[in-house]
């Protein structure tokens, strides 16, 4: 895993993009994470006006909690943030982890 990330947005619904896009323009390190491999058509436009990483087709499975913020499981990945912002539509799995 590399440095943490400073919010991480769960589901890139129009929700979640306005407050990924609000929390980019105040300098935090932002990726959102949706399971669709396309939400909408001008969404990686989006993201380059705004700095924002996007992991698409990257479903979180699992968060676990941590002393330093949250690690999120996805099938390729661990990463690490500071915070996570979940849009209601985001069924996960949380385990608390010492």
């Amino acid at each position: 895993m590399s440095e943490p990330l400073d919010v991480a947005v769960i589901g890139a619904t129009p929700a979640g993009l306005d407050i990924a896009r609000l929390l980019a323009a105040q300098g935090q390190r932002v990726m959102i994470f949706d399971a669709a491999r396309c939400v909408c058509t001008d969404l990686e436009d989006i993201a380059r006006r705004h700095a924002l990483v996007l992991a698409l087709d990257e479903p979180v499975s699992e968060l676990r909690w941590t002393r330093d913020g949250v690690t999120l499981l996805t099938a390729y990945a661990a990463y690490r943030a500071k915070a996570v912002v979940m849009t209601p539509h985001a069924p996960l799995r949380c385990a608390a982890q010492s």
